[in-house]
C-alpha cells in the first residue's frame, strides 16, 4: 500500500507539472494515474479540470463545444463530487482548496440544472 501511494504521489506530481505547462492531455493522463492507486481530492478534481479544458480543446477544434457541453460537465461534476467526498475522509485539503471545490460543484451542478452558466467555474 506504501508503494501504491508512493506511486500515485509521483504521478499527481507530474499531472500537475504538465497542468503548468496548459498540457491537458499529460495532465488527465498523470491524474488518472494517480487516482488509480490512491483516488485523493486532488488527483480527482485534478483529472476533472484537465479534462474539461482537454474538451474544451477539442470541441473548440471540432466545433462541437455546444453539442458536447452537457455530458462533460456532467462527467467532471462526477469527478469533482468525488473529490469532496474523499477529502471527508482523507482531510488532504486546505481551506481554500476545499472552498474552491465546493464552489465548482456548485457552479457546475448550477450549469447542469440550468443548461448553461451561472458563473465563472
Amino acid at each position: 500500500a506504501v508503494d501504491r501511494k508512493k506511486r500515485a504521489e509521483e504521478f499527481l506530481a507530474l499531472a500537475l507539472r504538465a497542468q503548468q505547462n496548459n498540457n491537458w492531455s499529460a495532465a488527465s493522463k498523470n491524474f488518472a494515474e494517480s487516482m488509480i492507486r490512491y483516488p485523493a481530492p486532488e488527483a480527482l478534481a485534478g483529472y476533472a479540470h484537465a479534462n474539461l479544458r482537454m474538451f474544451g480543446q477539442k470541441r473548440r477544434r471540432d466545433g462541437t463545444t455546444r453539442e458536447h457541453m452537457a455530458e462533460d460537465v456532467a462527467y467532471a461534476l462526477a469527478y469533482y463530487e468525488a473529490a469532496l467526498a474523499a477529502n471527508l475522509v482523507l482531510h488532504r485539503l486546505e481551506v481554500e482548496a476545499q472552498a474552491k471545490l465546493r464552489r465548482d460543484v456548485e457552479c457546475l451542478a448550477e450549469f447542469k440544472r440550468a443548461g448553461e452558466p451561472a458563473g465563472e467555474c
